[in-house]
Order: structure tokens, then sequence, then C-alpha cells
């Protein structure tokens, strides 16, 4: 009760709910001035789409990508709204690297279609997500500016951080070929063994990455409180609705988007956390063993 009280302590959602739409909206206008700027389309006549892009035609898909969108960047903002309190730095600096941090995550998503179908471009899948990341940026720094609280820096933990980061990544990767292999999500880890293991490997360092900066100094000492609060209230929401793209416009499972990618995902990068604090832990008690002096 004490966790649920202190994480949604200042989110002042009541007060914040309209700056969150309104910046929500410019973050969507941005990211549409980029796309009709780049021209880079998406994978339309290369993938197969889905029975409502089929049932509802451009129409339809227009409207599913702005909701989608609208949700990712109000998500995205409330997140922050939770995390930020123990955020170092100032409020432009907060939302900077949330956003930034955040970008790398769904940067990778976005390029993940290149090793799972081997059909589209990647050059043309890294340009379409680089707009999307713009926004999410600028997203990001107008949420500090604007959502950060006043006269707050927390108290950033970087002890250990390679190794967090090294046992985040391996969980992830185990998680994912898990699910390649075990569940079944629809993947190219056989087809494309080099380019599907490549990006599970950074995708997972970009979760690591993540954690530290932005997931890792939450109020909580208990490793198990603190993964679980990264996992279910940071990065675990825009991960789930990041994945609900996919298989709205495009042909796909959304339980294999929902289950075998968005929760697995969390669940393994949770648990990576986890594992990563409490060895991080250990080796500080042994320094510390080490470092004192003998009678």
């Amino acid at each position: 009760m004490q966790t649920k009280t202190r994480l949604f302590t200042d989110l002042n959602l009541k007060k914040n709910w309209w700056r969150i739409l309104f910046l929500s909206v410019m973050a969507i206008l941005i990211v549409e001035q980029g796309h009709a700027i780049d021209a880079t389309p998406l994978p339309i006549g290369v993938l197969p789409f889905s029975s409502f892009s089929k049932a509802y035609g451009e129409i339809g898909m227009r409207v599913y990508i702005a909701i989608w969108f609208l949700l990712v960047f109000c998500c995205m903002s409330v997140t922050f709204l939770i995390a930020e309190k123990w955020m170092k730095g100032s409020k432009l600096v907060k939302g900077l690297v949330f956003g930034a941090s955040w970008g790398m995550i769904y940067l990778m998503g976005v390029i993940e279609w290149y090793p799972v179908f081997g059909k589209t471009s990647l050059i043309a899948d890294i340009r379409l997500g680089m707009v999307d990341v713009l926004g999410i940026i600028v997203l990001g720094i107008l949420s500090g500016e604007f959502l950060a609280s006043d006269g707050r820096s927390g108290k950033s933990d970087t002890k250990n951080s390679g190794i967090v980061i090294l046992l985040i990544t391996a969980a992830y990767v185990v998680g994912k070929y898990f699910a390649y292999s075990i569940l079944g999500i629809v993947s190219g880890y056989v087809e494309r063994s080099a380019e599907t293991f490549i990006w599970t490997l950074l995708t997972g360092i970009a979760f690591g990455i993540f954690y530290i900066l932005v997931g890792r100094n939450t109020g909580e000492k208990n490793p198990i409180k603190r993964a679980a609060v990264f996992g279910l209230a940071i990065v675990g929401p825009n991960w789930l609705i990041f994945n609900l793209f996919f298989p709205g416009i495009f042909q796909g499972s959304f339980m294999d988007f929902i289950l075998g990618r968005s929760i697995v995902d969390t669940v393994f990068a949770a648990l990576g956390a986890y594992l990563g604090e409490r060895l991080a832990s250990r080796k500080s008690k042994s320094f510390d063993v080490s470092m004192r002096p003998t009678a």
C-alpha cells in the first residue's frame, strides 16, 4: 500500500490531464510533419494487411494510427510523471533523458520488422522509427518543462551499472528466445538467425540503459519492489501500447504481440533488473568488507 501511495504521489492527473493531452497532440503534429518531410512510407504492399485495415481501408488505418499515437504519447507522459520524482537533474535533463532512453527502445521495436519478416528495408525501418523518436524526444523535453516537479533532483544510484545492464540484457535475450522457440511467436530466428540475435541483443541493452537512467532510482530499496515498479509502472505500459500497432495495421495475432512480446519482454527485463540488483548488492558488500581495516 505504501509503495502504491509513493508511486502515484504528486501525479496530479486532475491537474495535469489537459497538459498531457496538449503535449501529446503537439508531439503527434511533429511526427506527422516529420513523416511528410521524410516521405518514407509504411511497408504497404510488402506486409499483408490486417482484417481491420482491409475492412476500413485508408481512413480506418489513419484513425487507428492517430488513436495509437495519442495513447503512446499520453502513456509516456504519465510514466514520466511517475519516474521523474526520482530522476537526477533539472526539468530539461529529466525530460531529455526519459525521451531519448525510451526512444532507443521504441526504435528497436520499429526495426524488428526487418529481422522478423526479412521483407522490409532496414534503412526504411530506421528512417520511419527515427521520425517517431524525434517526436518522443520533443515530448520528453516538453514533459520535463511542463510536468516535472519543481526543486527536485533525485539521488542517482550508478554503482555497478554495467553489471545490471548485463543481467537485464542476458535475461531479455533468454526471454526472447523462449518466446521464439517455445511460445512460437512470429520471428526470423531460424531463417535470419544472425540478424535476429543482433536485434535481440541490442534491444536488451536498450532496456538495460532505460532501467539505469529512468527505472533504477524509484525510492525502493527492495530489489523485488524496484524491479516490479520498473516493469509494471514504467516500461511495461509503454511497451504494451507500442506492440498494439502492428497487429492493428498488418496481419498478425494480438495475442502474439501482447503475450509473446509485451508481457514476456517486460517480465524478463524486470527479472534481469532484479538479478542485476542482487548481484550488484552482493558485489558492493564484498567490496565494503574487503576495504575494512583489519585489527
